[in-house]
């Protein structure tokens, strides 16, 4: 959902290799590379407590950032941050530049509710949870924070699919929710009404009345 950026100060990297990270380790800087959006790559040191401070309160990879590096400023969205694996402690940050369409690709967790208003589950049956999340396309400011499945009524033997559960409990402001349906992956696009007719005509293959992501099914207990 909507969000105000965090903001963030960084220094720009002259010296790159395993040299000058172990120096900006030091110092208690993280080394780190904001890329993307057609635009040559910026190597930053920025503050690791402050940067591992936001990890720690979770969805890292869906919160927005502001990062000064001098005059410029970069909107950007996290997209890896490496952890020391013996002192679990930050060393390295991937930033994805946000272009000026405003569209972010993300990863939105699922979860489920009302599991005891589930026919299937009173009578013993196991929720086989096959997508624990859904890559999105959507713009930045309008993120969700997770897809709600709603178990109510289902029964043993039930597949659940998002394009059952009503797109519009998950996308706010009468957004419209397509998928491109793909052997390798389901992914789904997010955008405002007004801007869909250009992006039905990236595919024929899209189908903007559907979704066939199957994320669960309810199966016997053995």
């Amino acid at each position: 959902m909507a969000q105000e950026p965090v903001k963030l100060e960084a220094a720009a990297r002259d010296r790159v290799g395993k040299g000058a990270a172990r120096q900006a380790r030091r110092e208690g800087k993280i080394p780190a590379v904001i890329y993307g959006a057609k635009k040559p790559p910026v190597s930053i040191t920025i503050d690791g407590n402050t940067i591992f401070k936001h990890y720690l309160k979770g969805h890292f990879t869906s919160t927005v950032f502001e990062i000064n590096v001098g005059s410029d400023m970069h909107r950007v969205i996290a997209r890896d941050l490496q952890l020391d694996p013996v002192r679990d402690t930050p060393v390295h940050a991937d930033f994805l530049r946000i272009a000026e369409d405003g569209l972010v690709r993300i990863h939105v967790p699922v979860r489920f509710t009302n599991e005891a208003l589930s026919p299937g589950l009173k009578r013993g049956g196991v929720l086989n949870i096959v997508r624990h999340d859904v890559e999105v396309f959507c713009p930045y400011d309008r993120m969700p924070s997770h897809f709600e499945i709603n178990l109510e009524g289902a029964k043993i033997g039930q597949s659940i699919h998002i394009n059952r559960q009503g797109p519009a409990r998950f996308f706010p402001d009468k957004a419209s929710v397509i998928t491109v349906e793909n052997t390798h992956d389901d992914l789904l696009k997010y955008l405002p009404v007004e801007q869909c007719p250009g992006i039905y005509r990236i595919s024929k293959r899209i189908n903007p009345h559907v979704l066939r992501i199957f994320i669960a099914k309810i199966t016997p207990c053995n």
